[in-house]
């Protein structure tokens, strides 16, 4: 488990990184695994790289997110804004929310393992350049739509057609985004918000009704209040949209894709792009406690992080990397160390002291306490693939 702190990264980040960079980001933080991750790589199958194959482009961007103790699938944003409209809340703390959680009982304890998920067995396969003719004809679709999508074209057309000439409209993000609040916040038009954000996330009849009864039953809070991850990422689709209506943001198809990237924002500590759109957007939405980073800020750390691994192999070999790179090497000074100085408290005591390892009577007893709960666990895995199966 690494001791760093949730980091979200996009494909582009990932395509700037070496195999050795990334290895070492995924190693020294807690890295989200979105699915529009996971989509955007299968898509590279139509695709044709600069150099090798599609098989080959897909397998590197796959192993990036499969391998390591670091990554974790998050969940994805309209089964968080779906189980929020029924009533269950999303936390929005900076940390993942994983997917795939199966409950056991020890002995009258309720505890709760992730298992292995569709899309990381996907992952593991893709790394292996092994497809199914399913797979090939999904990614080349996901790579049509993606290129084709003309939605916000449109919308600059039928902006362009309604502008009035005398009005004020914003001439900065900073201002589209305090124009979007104020049409989302505003008190007197709170249920207009609901039904608003409700039909851009595609709720169902059902989900609707729920929800207004709820929203009536706690006397008609903002929404900000009562729905606060479906109004996160309304607030943040509108602020696109208007931006782009007023040729602040550029019209790409492929824009609407790098958008649900920053719908993860409340789930991690830092995000590290090399994306236009999310230079441009994601500093306006992140928390007081959050960072943003252009991936080639990061990349001379990696780098250096990385070669002194190499330069130290044996012993890298000889302990294991969780306990020799249990945390960033401390005769370096890198921007990962800038991070860890400022998120992660005490960790260069703990680098500089590390603890004792157990003797083999303290590893036997506390496997010994362990047990049951594993075996638990074996047992409610085994009953919910036997579900699917």
């Amino acid at each position: 488990m690494t001791h760093g702190p949730p980091l979200l990264y996009d494909k582009s980040a990932m395509q700037r990184l070496s195999k050795d960079e990334a290895r070492w980001l995924v190693h020294f933080f807690i890295t989200l695994v979105t699915p529009v991750y996971v989509r955007e790589v299968l898509g590279n199958i139509a695709k044709k790289p600069r150099r090798g194959t599609p098989e080959s482009a897909v397998a590197a961007l796959a192993a990036r997110a499969s391998d390591g103790l670091g990554n974790y699938l998050q969940m994805s944003f309209q089964a968080l804004i779906d189980g929020e409209v029924l009533g269950n809340p999303v936390e929005m703390k900076g940390h993942p929310v994983v997917a795939a959680e199966t409950f056991f009982d020890v002995e009258g304890k309720l505890g709760a393992v992730v298992d292995e998920s569709d899309e990381e067995r996907a992952l593991k396969r893709w790394s292996d350049q092994i497809f199914d003719d399913a797979e090939r004809s999904q990614g080349a679709m996901l790579r049509k739509r993606a290129k084709s999508d003309k939605s916000l074209e449109q919308l600059v057309r039928i902006f362009s057609h309604s502008r009035k000439r005398d009005a004020l409209y914003p001439e900065t993000l900073d201002q589209v985004v305090a124009a979007v609040d104020t049409f989302l916040d505003a008190p007197g038009y709170q249920f207009r918000t609901l039904k608003f954000g409700l039909s851009q996330f595609e709720q169902p009849a059902k989900s609707k009704k729920h929800v207004a009864k709820m929203w009536v039953k706690y006397r008609r809070p903002p929404i900000k209040h009562f729905l606060p991850y479906l109004h996160f990422c309304l607030r943040l689709a509108l602020t696109l949209r208007y931006a782009v209506a007023l040729n602040l943001i550029g019209q790409k198809p492929t824009n609407l894709i790098d958008l649900e990237y920053l719908f993860y924002l409340p789930f991690c500590r830092i995000f590290v792009s090399a994306d236009k759109l999310h230079h441009e957007l994601a500093p306006l939405f992140l928390r007081s406690d959050q960072r943003y980073f252009d991936i080639e800020k990061l990349r001379p750390g990696l780098r250096e992080i990385a070669s002194y691994y190499a330069a130290n192999e044996d012993e890298l070999k000889k302990q294991g990397s969780m306990k020799f790179a249990a945390y960033p090497p401390l005769s370096l000074q890198t921007t990962i160390h800038e991070i860890y100085d400022q998120m992660v408290s005490g960790w260069r005591y703990d680098a500089a002291n590390p603890h004792d390892e157990m003797t083999p009577e303290e590893k036997e007893q506390i496997f010994k306490e362990m047990k049951p709960q594993i075996e638990a666990m074996e047992r409610a895995l085994a009953r919910k693939r036997n579900r699917e199966g």
